[in-house]
């Protein structure tokens, strides 16, 4: 079902698909597995613009000023071809103090994108995705740490996209819980797109830029073959390499935890997906305006 801009309103929930070659959009989209493949969210502000949280630049993932909350018109993410879509939220939903804790946050208000907010869900989120692997305990572990990381760093003026969405409609009340948090099985995906996450996990993706068509293609096709026919490969690398630092710094350890699927979660380990299932996987695509 279609949409017009003049039918949204301000506060309406807004989900955003995946920004093509974008590797934040990627892992999002790879470790939450959106069925919708929605990659970001936010709130609608009123008069076609949309307030979310996304950095303004990772480069070299430096401790500084990566943006924030941005007041942008539906137009900048229909440039970058992405699609929006409204929630339809549930009936019991207070959206009159939704409303107001937007008014808490205008244009001139000061905030951050949260670094550490998506960091922590992606590995919770990794964690539950390869608890075949990992095990229950190891899962459990990553889980738990996530979560008092999240509790710990929540600020009314750092976000990351769902996070601030969830925050305006104060989701925590609700609760969303570790059952939630858990992704449905892997989506089926080409080969090409396998090789690109890989490149993502590892920090390969780096070495594509400013290659020629040829050297990007032919690391493409290497990672590709052994995703497919030895991925343990990956695993082992990246395994050896922090197990020697976790071993230097003295802070690996076991505690027997246990993971209950009603254990509830923060802000922070919001999803777009979850936003998503909590109203029923409904939604309504914005239609852009014919160009006159």
């Amino acid at each position: 079902m279609t949409i017009r801009v003049e039918d949204v309103e301000r506060g309406d929930i807004l989900l955003v698909t995946q920004k093509s070659g974008d590797a934040l959009a990627e892992m999002i989209i790879d470790y939450d597995r959106s069925p919708s493949c929605f990659s970001h969210s936010g709130i609608a502000g009123g008069d076609g613009t949309i307030i979310s949280s996304y950095p303004d630049s990772l480069d070299g993932l430096r401790p500084v000023d990566v943006g924030g909350l941005h007041h942008d018109d539906f137009s900048h993410f229909w440039k970058l071809e992405q699609k929006i879509h409204r929630l339809v939220l549930p009936d019991d939903v207070d959206r009159e103090a939704a409303l107001k804790r937007l008014d808490d946050y205008p244009k001139s208000r000061s905030t951050r994108f949260g670094l550490a907010s998506i960091v922590v869900v992606a590995g919770a989120l990794h964690a539950l995705n390869h608890e075949g692997r990992i095990g229950q305990e190891g899962t459990a572990e990553i889980v738990w740490a996530a979560i008092t990381a999240a509790e710990a760093w929540a600020s009314p003026d750092e976000f990351f996209c769902a996070e601030f969405s969830a925050t305006i409609y104060d989701l925590t009340s609700v609760p969303f819980t570790v059952g939630d948090l858990r992704p449905p099985e892997e989506l089926v995906r080409s080969a090409q797109d396998m090789a690109r996450r890989v490149l993502i996990q590892l920090g390969l993706k780096g070495l594509l830029f400013g290659r020629s068509d040829e050297e990007q293609e032919t690391l493409i096709d290497f990672v590709a073959a052994v995703e497919q026919y030895d991925p343990e490969f990956f695993d082992e690398g990246v395994k050896v390499l922090f197990e020697a630092v976790l071993d230097g710094l003295g802070v690996r350890r076991s505690r027997g935890l246990e993971l209950p699927d009603s254990t509830p979660v923060p802000a922070a380990l919001i999803t777009p997906r979850m936003l998503e299932a909590w109203c029923g996987g409904v939604t309504e695509e914005i239609q852009q305006p014919a160009k006159t």
